[in-house]
């Protein structure tokens, strides 16, 4: 089995945390090929995609190894599967990436995820797009509002009873730009415009604080598992980096119900591996382009995902196709 994994720089990767390298690491030692590059390493070359990559390798530590960078058509290579694994911002680099490979046919390679569906299901949108088919209903997300349009924000923000709202990036990751405000910080924000264009707008839910946020990881509509973030005391941003702490624990009802769903329409929707955060037992945004926690999945359930991993990607029946 060969394997392409289109990913940001090997060497920024956490070899203890890092979902990539787990799943390279597992297909190393079945006797796979794993072929690493970047996002701005694809080009279109006369009438065929090329790619500089570099094949990889276990060193005596059993860490990732990167070998000399070669450049090669991704169609005459034979790929069986094609990993997108690069971290947002979800930017112009990012979506050329998408534009790329999503016009690849013929070539009988496996998508995880595929970049037709990361085009088509931005993860921050997916919660809304969700409420609009009716796959969940509007008590079952986070009430946000995204729009360019500052009489819009205004509108949402009026309409709204919380003293506290959360303004995010669009575009960006791991609480990167999350702010918390009060309601009169937000309006005097958005009335002198200090609001960037198509900001995230969501009703603070405070449980936050206490309960953390709650990652379900799935995997072809199967609920692999769950555990809780929860923030530096004080704090309410729910992320490792930020300082948040881990713990298992089941989900409740609710969010069961809510994962259920998410995982029913994931297997229609191309998105095949996600992680979805639920905060007060509401859906806040589902990560699609590059979902991490299996490795904390596994220390804190006690269970390993290494079998269930290995069948998955040498089954030749999984994964969303060229």
């Amino acid at each position: 089995m060969k394997v392409l994994v289109v990913a940001d720089p090997l060497e920024a990767l956490q070899d203890e945390t890092d979902t990539t390298l787990y799943w390279s690491k597992i297909c190393l030692e079945a006797g796979a090929e794993i072929w690493w590059a970047e996002a701005q390493d694809l080009s279109w070359f006369g009438d065929h995609l090329r790619i500089q990559a570099s094949s990889c390798e276990l060193d005596e530590k059993g860490r990732l190894k990167a070998g000399e960078i070669e450049s090669f058509s991704i169609l005459k290579t034979r790929f069986d599967w094609i990993w997108l694994r690069k971290e947002p911002p979800y930017d112009f680099s990012y979506l050329k990436m998408c534009w790329r490979l999503s016009h690849l046919t013929g070539g009988g390679a496996r998508f995880l995820n595929s970049p037709e569906s990361l085009l088509l299901f931005p993860e921050k949108e997916i919660p809304l797009y969700l409420v609009s088919r009716a796959i969940l209903q509007p008590d079952n997300i986070l009430m946000t509002c995204i729009s360019d349009l500052a009489e819009e924000q205004i509108r949402f923000v009026q309409e709204q009873s919380s003293d506290f709202f959360i303004c995010k990036p669009w575009d960006s990751f791991a609480g990167k730009g999350v702010r918390r405000l009060t309601r009169e910080e937000l309006l005097q924000e958005i009335e002198s415009r200090r609001i960037d264009s198509g900001s995230i707008l969501q009703v603070y839910n405070p449980s936050v604080e206490s309960r953390g946020d709650r990652r379900v990881l799935i995997l072809d509509g199967r609920i692999l598992g769950s555990f809780v973030r929860v923030p530096q005391k004080g704090g309410f941003l729910a992320n490792l980096v930020h300082g948040a702490s881990l713990e298992f624990s089941e989900m409740s009802e609710r969010e069961e119900a809510i994962a259920n769903k998410l995982a029913a329409w994931t297997q229609v929707a191309g998105l095949h591996f996600i992680g979805a955060d639920l905060i007060g037992e509401r859906l806040n945004e589902v990560n699609t382009t590059c979902p991490t926690g299996l490795l904390a999945l596994e220390k804190l359930s006690g269970r390993s995902q290494k079998q269930l991993w290995r069948d998955f990607f040498f089954n030749k029946k999984n994964g969303a196709r060229l």
